[in-house]
């Protein structure tokens, strides 16, 4: 006689209560293994989803950051902030020139000059400001340290509302 596959005897599985099983029920699937690992915890698919738009939208950024602006100058627009913060460091290099020197420079450009005492320049180079325009330079009382330096500012032209001025 052959058999079929469809006649063979298949045992019913044994409970605990038949004897044949153990009493308590299997180790855990990740038991002896150590601790969990990453690959081994589920997260609900919101928090997947919720990663991944984080993850796009980070890389979004900084791609933008990276190819920035279609204007050639948006990292720099001429500002009166940009036109004082110019004054100041020309005010900043003539405190240590009238120290040394015992008195103010003539023209700014004396300040690119070398410092006697630490053998370096007062300044690298003396700028225009930010509209193209060099900043205009006056000493009012040399014995006192009192001058003025002024940018021309948007119209340049100077002795104008717009004109940025630093006076000490």
């Amino acid at each position: 006689m052959t058999t079929s596959p469809d006649d063979r005897v298949v045992a019913p599985p044994s409970s605990p209560a038949d004897g044949d099983g153990p009493e308590t029920p299997g180790p855990p699937p990740h038991a002896g293994r150590g601790p969990r690992s990453w690959s081994d915890r589920r997260f609900p698919w919101s928090i997947d989803v919720m990663f991944r738009g984080l993850a796009f939208a980070v890389i979004g950024m900084l791609l933008i950051g990276l190819v920035g602006s279609d204007r050639p100058d948006a990292h720099f627009l001429p500002s009166t902030d940009t036109a004082a913060m110019w004054e100041r460091i020309f005010a900043h290099a003539l405190d240590p020139f009238r120290q040394r020197t015992g008195a103010l420079p003539a023209r700014l450009d004396e300040l690119v000059a070398e410092d006697p005492i630490t053998k370096e320049p007062y300044l690298d180079h003396v700028p225009d400001d930010p509209w193209g325009t060099p900043y205009r330079y006056v000493v009012h009382d040399a014995r006192r340290g009192r001058f003025e330096v002024r940018s021309a500012g948007r119209d340049r032209a100077f002795d104008t509302d717009d004109d940025v001025v630093l006076e000490r």
